[in-house]
């Protein structure tokens, strides 16, 4: 560490001149998944490269920072080192603008830190400038030999790994995208599959290590697409999942896992843009050209992205039923999807069709189906009206009758569903398709040779192809309706049918994360706002409701069908009356709730009070288990600080904590009780900061991976000894305070 006093970490170097003015911090976003990305990313701005020879210079600035991504991965066992490295880099003129005056909570020491964003947005992205990044993604480089004299501080060890995977995020924002330009993405995403050694020689014979760079996240926003660009985009995602499926568990697998489409999507339909989206939503989703490749299990699943976002796109219904429809495809991975401020233009009747859709996506799967649903789903900004909700609720329970109520028929109740359990279905080859029963459709034609494409590909396959089935009328003849994934609905007579699998299912939506924030910036009430969470059963894990105009009151309605919450955010929503907030931390959700935003609230000290005293214990005997709790820009003033402060000594599971930094918009008059505040932040500081919290027991995987070593190695301890060797091995809980400075 002496050498830190006498060196400086980032000098002006040549390797850092190429990255002089064109690094910055990933703006901290609307919800907690983005600020958690933000704390973690580092983003590379080419726009700002001026002059001739702008290839040559994006280039050069490719090279500095793959040297300092690999010097940063050096420090990776000396957490303070790195962070210090870190500050200096944030503190120096690579930064856009000069040094980073950030008002954002960063990780530094994370492992993770930084994940790269080379940012093109705003630039023509000309094939000469595309053909150099193809290069730079295409194959492993040598990895960069110890630090040059640019970078000072530490002496760095040379990792030694076969191949180091670095997967970076790529932004393409206002760049006027074209049918040319989405061709030659194509080497970008899709590199040479040729073998590459796993590390190459220097002249003193040394291996050393290679990296490959790969696209992990690609953001086209903000580029009107049209129809043609669209199925350019589709057929490089469909050629995505196929060599996906081919390289599946190999090393260099492709990477790409994240879309983000935002504001690429009118809501004008015609033949050529829905066949379009279509096409993009089937390939995002993992469904093979014309749905022609059997339903595969689970374990072998995996051909889709996991993140996927259309958010403040103006979608129509029918948009929602191509992407609701496919949520049903059994075979898909995606994870996470955005809807947010997608279909806040749509007029009061399609708008109730949207939510409707939502319930037939997120309805449950068969029990011990392969596919338990999407994990997080962002509604953010979408107007939700009383009956909004109602429809989605009676959607959930009896989709069919929602259904029929679409054709236009004029007794829905008259056609009562013949069985209300989920249930699958083996379509026959000569299957007829209309778009209401006795109402055929011309574009269902192509649908059926789909689906009869998809049937002889899946006897080939010794296997059987699988319909979803929402229902059967009882009218004769009977009626069969079919999801069919990436398009919505048909009808088909029982007489194409052949019933598959059937069991009764909950008439609940399944999702573990639920983001609406923003709700309140349309006309909206907290009334159809309750209903709607009612609506998933209390099987929520993370409900996050920023900027909400929620009351007390409010806020228990919901939390009461809620008792399993883990995560909870409510952030700007104005909240003053903690008292049924903490009585819910008295009952069963104390008992699950492991972090909780109260940032931007109006918490005063009484307030605090009440929360200390909760989480504490003393209260009651059985302690909340509470890990994070965020309570910047709210006035706890003196009293809360010093509350918190026994809080903390008190109990030991609480392992974060965020504050106003002090003396933030101090006034002279009140120049004594800020003084006195800022010295009992500091003493909860010195106190609590970075201390030992207890451990974390190693994960039974670890565990076992370490048995199995020992048991290749025939190699025997005591069992004492691995007892003891288990416990020194587990990770360190240690608490970290956060300063925020600046209301948000």
């Amino acid at each position: 560490m002496a050498a830190m006093k006498a060196h400086t970490l980032v000098n002006d170097g040549a390797q850092t001149t190429a990255l002089r003015g064109l690094l910055s911090l990933l703006p901290a976003q609307d919800n907690a998944a983005e600020h958690e990305w933000a704390a973690l990313s580092l983003v590379v701005h080419f726009r700002h490269l001026r002059g001739a020879e702008r290839c040559q210079k994006v280039r050069q600035a490719l090279e500095a920072l793959t040297e300092l991504e690999h010097y940063s991965l050096t420090l990776q066992r000396y957490p303070l080192v790195k962070q210090a490295f870190w500050e200096q880099v944030l503190a120096s003129d690579l930064m856009f603008g000069g040094a980073a005056n950030h008002k954002q909570e960063l990780r530094l020491q994370h492992e993770a830190f930084p994940r790269l964003v080379l940012d093109f947005s705003r630039l023509k992205p000309t094939a000469e400038l595309l053909a150099l990044l193809a290069e730079f993604f295409a194959s492993p480089n040598a990895a960069v030999p110890p630090p040059r004299p640019a970078f000072f501080g530490v002496t760095s060890e040379t990792c030694v790994i076969p191949t180091r995977n670095v997967r970076v995020g790529l932004r393409f924002v206002k760049c006027r995208l074209t049918a040319e330009t989405m061709k030659l993405l194509r080497p970008l995403l899709l590199p040479p599959s040729k073998e590459n050694p796993s590390s190459s020689g220097t002249p003193g014979g040394r291996k050393m290590s290679t990296v490959r760079y790969s696209v992990s996240s690609l953001d086209l926003s903000e580029n009107a697409l049209n129809a043609t660009e669209m199925m350019q985009l589709a057929e490089l995602l469909t050629e995505i999942n196929r060599q996906r499926r081919s390289r599946r568990g190999s090393e260099g697998s492709l990477a790409l896992e994240e879309l983000v489409l935002e504001k690429v999507v009118g809501r004008s339909l015609t033949t050529e843009s829905w066949t379009a989206f279509r096409a993009l939503v089937s390939a995002a989703f993992g469904i093979s050209p014309s749905l022609s490749e059997p339903r595969v299990s689970w374990s072998s699943s995996g051909a889709s992205l996991k993140r996927l976002s259309l958010a403040r796109n103006s979608l129509s219904y029918h948009h929602l039923a191509c992407i609701c429809s496919a949520l049903r495809y059994g075979a898909t991975c995606l994870e996470e999807l955005s809807l947010a401020h997608s279909f806040s233009l749509v007029d009061p009747a399609d708008r109730v069709t949207c939510w409707q859709w939502l319930a037939i996506g997120l309805r449950p799967f068969l029990p011990g189906s392969v596919r338990s649903g999407l994990r997080r789903l962002d509604l953010s900004g979408n107007p939700l009206f009383p009956q909004d909700s109602e429809a989605w609720l009676q959607c959930l329970g009896d989709p069919l009758t929602t259904v029929l109520h679409w054709t236009g028929a004029s007794e829905p109740h008259a056609r009562p569903l013949q069985n209300a359990d989920s249930a699958y279905c083996v379509l026959s080859n000569s299957v007829e398709l209309n778009s209401a029963p006795n109402e055929t459709s011309p574009r269902l034609r192509i649908i059926e040779q789909e689906l009869q494409a998809a049937m002889e590909t899946a006897r080939q396959g010794s296997s059987v192809q699988e319909w979803e089935v929402l229902g059967v009328t009882q009218e004769y003849p009977s009626w069969v309706c079919v999801v069919i994934p990436g398009f919505g609905v048909a009808w088909t007579q029982a007489k194409h049918v052949t019933p598959g699998r059937q069991s009764a299912v909950r008439s609940s939506a399944v999702i573990s994360e639920l983001v609406m924030n923003d709700m309140t910036a349309s006309p909206t009430t907290m009334e159809a706002l309750e209903r709607f969470v009612g609506g998933f059963g209390g099987q929520l894990q993370l409900l996050e409701l920023r900027r909400n105009a929620l009351s007390a009151t409010d806020l228990h309605a919901i939390l009461v069908g809620c008792e399993q919450l883990q995560h909870l955010d409510v952030e700007g929503c104005r909240l003053l009356r903690m008292q049924l907030l903490v009585d819910a931390l008295h009952g069963n959700l104390g008992q699950h709730l492991l972090t909780l935003n109260l940032n931007g609230n109006l918490v005063g000290a009484n307030a605090a009070s009440m929360l200390a005293i909760t989480l504490s214990g003393q209260a009651q005997g059985q302690t909340p288990v509470l890990q994070e709790l965020r309570l910047a820009h709210n006035e706890i003033g003196v009293d809360g600080v010093r509350h918190l402060h026994t809080l903390l000594d008190t109990n030991k599971k609480l392992t974060l904590l965020e504050l106003d930094l002090p003396n933030e918009g101090a006034q002279h008059d009140d120049h004594g009780y800020v003084q006195l505040y800022r010295t009992r932040c500091m003493r909860l500081d010195v106190a609590f900061q970075n201390e030992l919290a207890g451990v974390a027991p190693l994960a039974l995987n670890r565990k076992l991976a370490f048995l199995l070593v020992l048991s290749a190695q025939e190699v025997v301890l005591d069992r004492g000894v691995v007892s003891l060797i288990f416990r020194l091995a587990a990770d360190e809980r240690r608490r970290r305070i956060i300063w925020t400075s600046g209301h948000s």
